[in-house]
């Protein structure tokens, strides 16, 4: 973390904290250059010039953010203590009443922007498991044998079931705000120290709303993706399990084939997106994941040949298999 001059000009370098989430306001600071990525549960998002850096927590009194310098930034730190502060800043500059305001209405419409991509996120996910759990039911049904899917499906089913919709209004003057004019904005809340110490206050109440629903959207999303691959009986291990059983039949079914690529792509997918866009680190080891890949696709290709030649059948097939069984039960 940089330590920052207050009432000054400071020049921040690339990757550096400004900020750290949970540690207290002691000031806030106007992005002069640059850009700067906030983090927190559920969220990750860049912010360009004219925003004011920690301004939406002064109320709270901690950080709700990291924040990293993401290019050679430039910024003016001010004091401030609680709400009075802001206050006395407010009277004092009245320009800095239009743009502390005009500010946090953009940042509001970015955070409900990135919210919806969550939850979107987290809709498209549920459907992909829920379409490759059908197959795998279908598939199964066809060769003759069961798998057990309800556990699975009820994970994915109580994941979703906890993903609550915020009011439809919540936000919405604001977010109808910052579709007006910059100008305009600055212009009308500029007028009256009152008028935008009101505005300011009650759009940090629903920043905070707005947060607390995509803290609970990115849970659902990592509550998702332990469906998808950490989980004994997620998705990746179910359709390799699926593979298996079709190898000591004798059959293959290119459907899976195709599903055991798609699914290791969701995975890499929802990763990123967790990581990048939700602000939740994800411990996975993509390189062992694509290799298991590869060898349960090469195994249930040269399996089914050894399984066909009535040759060499059962010493070869038992070896193929218990190989392939060992390599799914590591996760």
């Amino acid at each position: 973390k940089v330590q920052l001059t207050e009432n000054a000009m400071n020049s921040i370098e690339n990757g550096a904290v400004l900020y750290e989430k949970d540690t207290k306001v002691e000031s806030i600071a106007l992005l002069v250059k640059g850009r700067v990525e906030l983090v927190a549960d559920g969220i990750s998002m860049v912010l360009g010039t004219g925003n004011f850096l920690g301004a939406c927590d002064v109320g709270k009194e901690l950080h709700s953010f990291t924040y990293y310098a993401k290019d050679d930034c430039a910024v003016f730190v001010i004091p401030v203590q609680g709400m009075a502060g802001i206050e006395r800043i407010l009277a004092e500059k009245p320009d800095y009443r239009g743009l502390l305001v005009t500010s946090l209405n953009y940042f509001l419409a970015e955070i409900k922007k990135q919210l919806q991509h969550l939850r979107e996120e987290n809709e498209s996910l549920c459907g992909f498991i829920k379409e490759k759990y059908e197959l795998c039911d279908q598939v199964a049904t066809m060769c003759g044998f069961e798998v057990s899917l309800e556990n699975a499906l009820q994970k994915v089913e109580n994941s979703m079931q906890q993903s609550l919709q915020e009011p439809e209004d919540l936000g919405k003057y604001y977010l109808e705000c910052a579709k007006m004019p910059i100008e305009a904005q600055k212009k009308f809340f500029c007028g009256s120290q009152y008028v935008a110490m009101y505005h300011y206050r009650e759009q940090c109440d629903v920043v905070n709303e707005f947060l607390a629903y995509c803290r609970e959207q990115g849970e659902v999303l990592h509550r998702l993706f332990r469906c998808l691959i950490l989980e004994e009986d997620a998705l990746f291990q179910t359709v390799g399990k699926l593979a298996l059983s079709l190898l000591e039949k004798g059959v293959r079914d290119p459907r899976i084939d195709q599903s055991v690529d798609q699914i290791v792509e969701k995975i890499n997918e929802t990763e990123t997106f967790l990581t990048e866009k939700a602000g939740i680190p994800i411990q996975l080891d993509r390189d062992k994941m694509d290799k298991r890949r590869k060898k349960l696709k090469s195994w249930t290709s040269r399996g089914l040949n050894i399984c066909m030649n009535p040759w060499d059948r059962s010493s070869n097939t038992r070896r193929f298999i218990c190989g392939l069984r060992a390599n799914l039960q590591r996760r």
